[in-house]
Order: C-alpha cells, then structure tokens, then sequence
C-alpha cells in the first residue's frame, strides 16, 4: 500500500514538471535568477542590466545600433512602474514583446521610444506575430491574446533578429520550434503555447547570449544527396553541373 502510494506521488510530480514547460513563473524566475542572483524580483539595477545586455546582443553593420532602452521609457509600456516595486512577473511579460520587438527592429524601435510610441508599436508587433491587421479593423485598444503556433508572424521575426542579434555562442542553435516547445504547457489532453511564455524564453535566451534562429539548415550531406541524385554519381563533371 505504502509503496503504491509513492508511485501514485511520482506520478503526480512527473505530471506538474511536464505541464510547467512554459510556466510563466518558472520564466520570469530563471531571467531574475540569471541578471539578479538572490532577488524575487527584477530590481531597477536589474533592469538597467536586461537592456544594457540587449543593447550589446544587437549590432547594425558590426557596430552597436544604438542605446535608447531606458527604465524612463517604461512609461510608454507600463501606466503604473515603480523604481522602488522594480519590474514584477505581471508587467515583465508587458515588457518583454516590447525587448523582443528591439531585437528584432532596433533602429525603428529607438525611433518610436525616442517618438514616445513604443507601447504603441509593441502593439502593432504583437499583433503582426498573430497575423492581424491593426489599420483599420481593430475594434480595441488592447492586443490580442492566446495560444500561438508557428505562425508567419513569429517566423519573421525570427528571421529579422537574425540580421541584427549577435549571439555568444553559434553552437548548440535554438530554432523557433524549439523555443515555442519550450513555452508549450499541457492543459488536459491540450497543449498550449501562450505568447507570453514565448517572449519571455526568447528575451531569456537572448540575455544569456544563446544562438537563435528561424530554422536549421540541413545538414551538409542533404545538398551532398541532393547534387549526386540531380546529376548522377557517375562522371559528375564540373561543366555537367553548369547545364
């Protein structure tokens, strides 16, 4: 009896890990634990060193792009941030779309936040990633919400970071299936894959430096294969391959 009673308990622990992937507490708690060791929060100082270390991870042509993220822009994202209070999980995850849509559009988001227009534009992101139109056919002032996918939205901006975010490492490479399988929680027989969750992993990635990218590339063989099944493996010449 004793020892079904462990084994229920195991089973019930393996479950809570296995759904709590993309927990947004776990989230925000490993991005404190990465930039404030020894805090519950995300302090100002903290603060000061999440987009000191964006502001290093984005190069334009191989020179920085610029510094313009500021705890005095805040404002424009968040109606009620306090030096004192620091940045807490409800309003980091209003933050982060707005850190991500730097790292994926520097130069125009310094130009917003400079224009006063950064919650604004992180709108129109968030929006864009869930492939909604935000000209005309907004029938509120809030952006969508919910489950997201592999969507063309999230894909380009993937692929936008990839001009501008300088990685650490290039090796181990996170592609976009990986991050939104490390955001994904299971709800009953449902998984689901909050947006928040997301931006949250990618901005934490990109803070410890992490390779991201849209796709891997196949691997060296598959165009090897591919070369050798278009002009056949016998007699392969060079003027064979310029036809």
């Amino acid at each position: 009896m004793e020892a079904r009673s462990v084994l229920v308990l195991c089973f019930a622990c393996l479950s809570v890990f296995t759904g709590a992937r993309g927990d947004k507490k776990d989230i925000y708690a490993k991005i404190v634990d990465l930039v404030a060791p020894g805090k519950e929060f995300l302090t100002e100082d903290a603060l000061l060193s999440v987009f000191e270390r964006l502001e290093n991870r984005v190069q334009c042509s191989g020179v920085s792009c610029g510094k313009c993220l500021s705890v005095d822009h805040l404002s424009q994202l968040l109606s009620n941030y306090s030096s004192s209070q620091g940045l807490q999980m409800e309003d980091f995850f209003t933050v982060a779309p707005a850190c991500c849509l730097f790292l994926s559009a520097p130069l125009e988001t310094c130009r917003a936040i400079q224009e006063g227009r950064w919650g604004v534009e992180t709108d129109h992101f968030i929006e864009m990633i869930y492939g909604h139109d935000h000209d005309h056919n907004n029938t509120t002032d809030h952006p969508p919400h919910g489950d997201i996918g592999e969507s063309e939205g999230l894909e380009m901006m993937f692929y936008e970071m990839e001009k501008f975010y300088q990685p650490e490492t290039h090796e181990p490479c996170l592609t976009m299936k990986d991050i939104l399988e490390e955001s994904s929680h299971q709800h009953g027989d449902h998984t689901h894959t909050e947006l928040d969750s997301v931006m949250g992993n990618v901005l934490y990635h990109a803070l410890r430096g992490d390779c991201m990218k849209a796709h891997h590339l196949p691997e060296q063989q598959y165009f090897l294969d591919y070369i050798f099944s278009h002009f056949g493996s016998d007699n392969l010449m060079l003027h064979g391959m310029t036809v």
